[in-house]
């Protein structure tokens, strides 16, 4: 975090799976926001599954005190503090939801397949 401008530097940790990528996470509706950072943490952080809810609310609740003006995440949009409750709503949900499962060999070679053309 950057004391001076309280601008939270998050790398992974609010990252989002969007389909469209606005400007700003807060031009996203609320749905969207919330769906795209849960599916992002599943596949970003597996582990969250296995992870004691108290001690990750616990940490959730040092970032909410932190009162940044921005969050900025390699994987989200800039957002305004304001949102920080709502984003990290959003990662709190991610230990229950459903756990991401990759393709199989036959799925991922179909895939290639179909980038790669005849």
């Amino acid at each position: 975090m950057d004391r001076k401008s309280k601008t939270f530097f998050s790398s992974d940790c609010f990252g989002a799976l969007l389909q469209d990528v606005p400007e700003n996470a807060g031009d996203l509706s609320d749905g969207d926001l919330r769906e795209g950072q849960v599916t992002w943490a599943t596949l970003d952080a597996p582990w969250l599954h296995k992870v004691d809810a108290g001690a990750f609310a616990k940490e959730l609740d040092g970032i909410r005190a932190m009162e940044p003006s921005m969050v900025l995440s390699s994987h989200l949009p800039a957002a305004a503090g304001a949102m920080t409750d709502q984003l990290l709503a959003s990662l709190a949900a991610a230990p229950s939801a459903h756990p991401f499962t990759g393709p199989d060999q036959a799925a991922l070679e179909q895939m290639l397949a179909q980038m790669t053309g005849p």
